[in-house]
């Protein structure tokens, strides 16, 4: 389909489909105008079929990385590390609403189909250096910082197409196992 809706698109085949629908429809100015119509129609809907193809290969994504310090050494609940992630997320939103891909992200016909990618990182110490690396190299983002511990817990970018921020977070693993289970909480001592 990809393949198809580029092939269609090349100015090529527009020239080719206008002309065989001109001469087909050539017979009045009625039917002028709907081959033409028909056209634009086509290009339109050829273009569409671009712009989802792209978000296909290349989606709009959020990217979250949560301290795995907080579950694992502090015993913070399950609960609390997923009220992180969703502050960072929502801050990261407001914060660039103005942002063309942020508006995309969240327009009425991608809401329901957001991607997220929720990494962990060791510690304060690592999330720090990556929102520095981040700085540095201009991608936008916010800490969520815990208040009123004044806690930095976690980490999120705006969106921002795969390819063009993916690179960044390489040394960040998914996160999965950020929460310490109740029986090893209990025999540490931790809970």
């Amino acid at each position: 389909l990809v393949q198809w809706v580029r092939r269609f698109m090349s100015t090529a085949r527009l020239g080719v489909v206008a002309r065989v629908v001109g001469r087909t429809h050539a017979v009045d100015a009625t039917h002028r105008a709907r081959a033409t119509s028909t056209v634009a129609f086509a290009r339109r809907g050829a273009r569409a079929m671009a712009a989802v193809a792209n978000d296909a290969e290349d989606p709009l994504v959020q990217f979250i990385i949560i301290r795995k310090d907080l579950g694992r050494q502090l015993a913070w609940p399950l609960g609390a590390l997923a009220a992180q992630c969703a502050h960072a997320s929502v801050h990261a939103v407001w914060t660039y609403r103005d942002s063309a891909d942020t508006a995309a992200y969240v327009s009425r016909d991608n809401i329901s189909s957001m991607r997220k990618v929720v990494l962990e990182t060791k510690n304060a110490g690592s999330l720090d250096k990556l929102a520095a690396t981040l700085d540095a190299e201009g991608v936008e983002h916010v800490v969520w910082v815990e208040q009123p511990e004044g806690i930095r817990t976690c980490l999120a970018t705006r969106p921002y197409r795969r390819s063009a921020v993916g690179g960044y977070f390489k040394k960040c693993n998914l996160a999965s196992d950020v929460c310490v289970a109740k029986n090893a909480a209990a025999a540490t001592g931790t809970e």
